[in-house]
């Protein structure tokens, strides 16, 4: 092939050219191939939701530029950026067709970058669970220590009244990066899962650029029961100014990690981001305000554990959650699974952590041991309630149980009187069944009662 072809090469036929050697190219194969076929005005096909900030020699951070078209972005990256800058970051919001071709090829991105973050999307490509069709990409230790890129993993929480429609509904309008939910029946919140996915390289004139990739925002609302925190570099938000306007975090809705980054990025002091953007620092990009800001979104998990907790245990009178054995012992379970799922991506965060920048594992382990510390306790409380709840329907049923044999019982007097007079006799003898038999049962009656009414009952 003629290297004037090479050039003419789309980004997609590249992908395609080398699907066939590398199996893990077809989740993003596909998701070129899906955008192909909608109007070149859709979102999916030509969303470009792109933020550029640049990092000057002083070690001032620029005022992001916001980007909504690939002439923007040229512009940006191009003739509009600082003379005196040592590195620029790219902040990508939702993936389209467009913005995979443009980037891919002006930064000759590997397709493994994007194919990694693309993972566990095939299956909810129309909202709707459906098989997937190729296997996602899988990466040995080898491979995280030398790739040019790293992905990280959230789980976010959100308020979900109209249950998994409403989560399928939200997959297939609001992002082009549909991920799994997971939604227990009978609660009210639910949780996405989201990817951070960073890369890093230099342009043709040796400017470090880095590539930051993050999800959209299902919806604004929180979850029931909870309060967003602040994050750590949050905490200078009102002395910063922060531009364009809205890019100011409201602290009563849910933020986007793409802001949370912004947020971080512009509360820096000079001397911290040139020391954090030096060529030695730059291909472990932004690791630590990610690592802290999954940490934030895992308080987010525990928090609303522990309230639907409460409110399964401690029911309130005006509560309108149904609070009845089955259906308490069923979320129950479903929240220790949940948290030893958050467990294992809390884990597999740090191992990435730990092959990328050993040197950082025990300053950024700290706070993941306090959240598994945190995670063990209530795990173990979760525990401990699905017992109890697993004892009292046991003795719910034994109690019906004991129920059905005392109603038996009621019928052995009548039984024993109807055996007597089935003896030959007068026809007298119903007269004098029904003389025995009905005083039998009321006095009967009226002693079960009695002794059901003396035993203490069980109360949760």
């Amino acid at each position: 092939m003629s290297s004037r072809n090479v050039m003419q090469q789309t980004y997609h036929q590249r992908i395609k050219s080398q699907r066939q050697k590398k199996s893990g190219l077809g989740v993003l194969d596909g998701f070129l191939d899906v955008a192909i076929q909608f109007l070149p005005s859709s979102n999916r096909r030509s969303r470009f939701d792109v933020m550029v900030v640049h990092v000057l020699n002083s070690g001032r951070v620029h005022d992001p530029i916001v980007c909504s078209n690939k002439a923007d972005f040229d512009q940006a990256v191009g003739l509009g950026a600082p003379a005196d800058r040592i590195s620029t970051v790219i902040l990508v919001e939702d993936l389209s067709y467009d913005v995979i071709e443009h980037l891919g090829i002006t930064y000759n991105i590997p397709p493994e970058f994007f194919a990694v973050h693309l993972r566990e999307t095939e299956a909810y490509r129309t909202g709707v669970y459906m098989p997937p069709q190729s296997s996602d990409i899988e990466m040995l230790s080898s491979y995280i220590a030398k790739a040019p890129f790293y992905s990280l993993r959230l789980r976010r929480y959100y308020h979900f009244p109209g249950g998994l429609e409403e989560a399928q509904k939200l997959r297939s309008e609001e992002t082009n990066v549909p991920r799994a939910v997971w939604i227990t029946e009978g609660l009210p919140n639910a949780s996405f899962v989201e990817r951070v996915t960073t890369f890093t390289t230099k342009n043709d004139k040796a400017i470090d650029i880095g590539i930051i990739l993050t999800d959209r925002l299902q919806k604004e609302e929180n979850p029931l029961g909870y309060a967003y925190p602040m994050t750590s570099h949050d905490l200078l938000e009102e002395t910063v100014s922060l531009s364009p306007s809205n890019i100011h975090l409201d602290h009563s809705l849910q933020v986007p990690i793409r802001k949370e980054i912004l947020s971080y990025l512009l509360s820096l002091p000079p001397s911290t981001a040139a020391t954090i953007f030096s060529p030695q620092s730059t291909p472990l990009l932004l690791i630590t305000p990610l690592i802290r800001t999954i940490a934030c979104f895992s308080t987010m998990l525990l928090t609303d554990i522990r309230w639907i907790n409460h409110r399964i245990m401690l029911p309130l009178p005006d509560d309108n959650l149904h609070h009845d054995t089955d259906l308490a012992m069923y979320i129950s379970r479903r929240l220790c699974r949940t948290l030893e799922v958050h467990r294992y991506l809390m884990e597999d965060n740090m191992r990435i952590i730990r092959i990328r920048a050993p040197h950082l594992a025990d300053e950024l382990g700290t706070d993941n041991e306090f959240l598994s510390a945190d995670i063990s306790l209530l795990l173990t409380r979760l525990e401990n309630d699905v017992q109890f709840l697993a004892s009292m329907l046991s003795t719910e049923q034994a109690k019906l149980v004991n129920i059905l044999a005392k109603v038996g019982i009621l019928f052995v007097p009548v039984t024993t009187v109807a055996a007597v007079l089935s003896i030959q006799g007068p026809r007298s003898r119903f007269v004098i069944f029904g003389a025995v038999a009905i005083p039998v049962l009321v006095v009967f009656s009226l002693w079960l009662l009695i002794i059901n009414k003396r035993k203490p009952k069980i109360r949760r």
